[in-house]
């Protein structure tokens, strides 16, 4: 059954905790949300999914639509067959825990992923990655509200996949694992962990708020590296600032609003272009 909530602060589901208040929340399991969505489009009402707000700036004046919390659908089934493992999880599960449970088991392709938190339905969507690796290398099938997808069906890209530009939601999806050295594995997942305690700062963010740059040659220059040199860490717009330990995040270091954020990110673009000639590209998700 379906719990509605009504109304409720955007700032208090997302990672930056920044955003006005929602009309509607919908809280639901996974076997519910193909009916609900299905009234709602008919409906014509607007409508977005969010699972842990990680990488999601919210409009201050809210969202005058639905919003579907998908971070309560927890559902995870292992099965092994010989040095594979099959997952079949609900979209609500978390990445970390994927990861965990793989480690426990013995089983490689997830390693990356300890410590991102993003749940799997917005992996999906985004095609999450890190250390080279992504989820797109794992998933199998993915079920939706509009049908089965294959990983070909996906059409998995950088930060991309067809979920970005259709109406569909994630509901669930079945990922291939294949067997590891444990201790290799969890050696990769502590180097990651401390990877990221080094480099990455605390406090509320939406995680790396740009897109690694891609010239005509294909060579990849991490957007963090053209910030920083283009001498924009600790730039600050009211109560946000870009990270003076990673320039690719922005704190909410002051009871940031999502206009500070959007001016300071419009800042960013601005000054590297100005600098490199290279136009930067957003990976963070706007919802007004």
């Amino acid at each position: 059954m379906s719990v509605i909530i009504t109304p409720a602060s955007l700032s208090d589901l997302t990672t930056f905790g920044i955003g006005g208040r929602a009309n509607t929340i919908i809280v639901s399991g996974p076997n519910q949300i193909a009916r609900i969505a299905k009234k709602l489009a008919e409906s014509g009402k607007k409508t977005t999914v969010i699972g842990n707000g990680s990488n999601i700036i919210a409009s201050d004046i809210g969202y005058d639509g639905v919003v579907i919390i998908t971070n309560k659908m927890l559902g995870a089934t292992w099965w092994r067959n010989g040095n594979t493992a099959i997952i079949k999880a609900d979209c609500g599960v978390s990445l970390t825990r994927l990861a965990k449970d793989a480690y426990d088991r013995g089983f490689s392709g997830l390693e990356w992923a300890e410590g991102i938190p993003a749940t799997l339905g917005g992996a999906i969507v985004g095609n999450a990655g890190a250390f080279g690796g992504y989820i797109s290398d794992v998933v199998k099938k993915v079920k939706t509200t509009g049908g089965s997808y294959s990983n070909k069906k996906c059409h998995f890209g950088y930060r991309e996949s067809i979920f970005k530009h259709n109406s569909e939601i994630v509901l669930k999806a079945e990922l291939r694992l294949t067997k590891g050295n444990k201790t290799e594995i969890g050696r990769k997942m502590h180097e990651y962990a401390e990877r990221r305690r080094l480099s990455q700062p605390i406090g509320k963010s939406a995680g790396s708020i740009f897109k690694k740059h891609i010239d005509k040659d294909g060579n990849i220059i991490p957007a963090g590296a053209l910030i920083e040199s283009a001498g924009l860490k600790g730039l600050r717009v009211g109560g946000a600032v870009v990270s003076p330990k990673h320039a690719n995040f922005i704190i909410n270091e002051a009871d940031a609003t999502a206009k500070d954020v959007v001016t300071l990110i419009d800042k960013v673009i601005e000054r590297v272009k100005e600098v490199y000639g290279i136009t930067l590209e957003t990976e963070v998700v706007y919802l007004v």
